[in-house]
């Protein structure tokens, strides 16, 4: 019994410890990306430092992208929002390679396939060089509503060339190993505004968009950095909890395989009590008649 006692309890703390074979994560990159109803928002900062006059001016915008599944298998509507113009335009999904309109051919700047090495190039839409993998190291804090992620990136970089200036932009892009998202952008140089230098930061950050495409509780956005379960399953790991009610989303045996354990020692306690209970009632009744007068005769 205390070998019975002792596996169990062993088991459940394997399972809390997930060291039972059960990968931490599903596997996001078999996961379509994009996916039908994906939806990216950035938040554009462009923030001008002037030491000389002591003047700081930051202005803010939002960016938007979603993909809806086209009529042809693996190809995507993409429709980009900016404040003050919008795009669609086709994408294949196995590519990223835009396929209509002015950028046809170009790759699509929001996300990157995942098999990438060191020194791969990308001809993004909207640009007018190409942007190479410089690492595949990097890491990048994500703002979350409630606190933070830091995840591990693609780092790419591009040099945007400005002849009317004689300048040259480093641009740096940062794209999610997992999902081939792009979630970070920065960019840095000094200029002449109004006859005083100033220096230039432009960043661009993937933001919460507050969509729930599969309706578990978890945000897309939560789902690909943070938790990294499925966002178009409530259910990642089939264990018939939804990902915000699971304690482990990605692992089947929880909290399953940890309720059956406290049930079995629950039920064996139950059982070991009794029989104690039924071999104390009996030692009582034993000593009880032994105890009685014996009859003389």
């Amino acid at each position: 019994m205390k070998t019975l006692y002792v596996s169990l309890i062993s088991l459940s703390l394997l399972v809390l410890s997930n060291q039972v074979g059960f990968s931490n994560s599903v596997s996001i990159p078999d996961l379509s990306i994009p996916y039908d109803g994906m939806t990216l928002k950035w938040l554009y900062q462009f923030k001008a430092v002037v030491p000389a006059v002591s003047e700081e001016r930051v202005d803010e915008e939002t960016w938007l992208a979603v993909y809806t599944r086209g009529s042809v298998e693996n190809f995507f509507e993409v429709r980009e929002v900016f404040p003050d113009e919008e795009y669609n335009f086709e994408v294949d999904g196995s590519t990223g390679v835009i396929t209509t309109g002015k950028n046809k051919g170009k790759f699509v700047s929001h996300w990157i396939p995942t098999d990438v090495s060191v020194g791969k190039s990308f001809d993004f839409a909207g640009f007018d060089t190409n942007a190479t993998v410089i690492s595949k190291n990097a890491e990048v804090y994500l703002p979350k509503i409630s606190g933070g992620v830091t995840i591990n990136a693609f780092e790419l970089q591009s040099y945007m060339i400005f002849e009317e200036e004689n300048d040259t932009h480093v641009v740096k892009d940062f794209f999610d190993k997992n999902t081939g998202v792009r979630v970070k952008t920065r960019t840095e140089y000094d200029t002449v505004l109004a006859g005083y230098f100033a220096k230039i930061y432009i960043e661009i950050t993937l933001t919460e968009s507050g969509v729930d495409n599969d309706d578990d509780g978890l945000t897309d956005y939560e789902e690909l950095f943070a938790t990294l379960t499925n966002p178009i399953k409530s259910d990642s790991d089939g264990d018939l909890w939804k990902d915000s009610a699971d304690m482990m989303p990605n692992n089947f045996l929880l909290p399953n395989g940890l309720i059956i354990a406290l049930v079995v020692i629950i039920s064996i306690s139950g059982i070991i009590a009794y029989k104690f209970l039924q071999r104390r009632k009996a030692l009582t009744k034993t000593e009880s008649v032994s105890q009685m007068p014996q009859e003389v005769e």
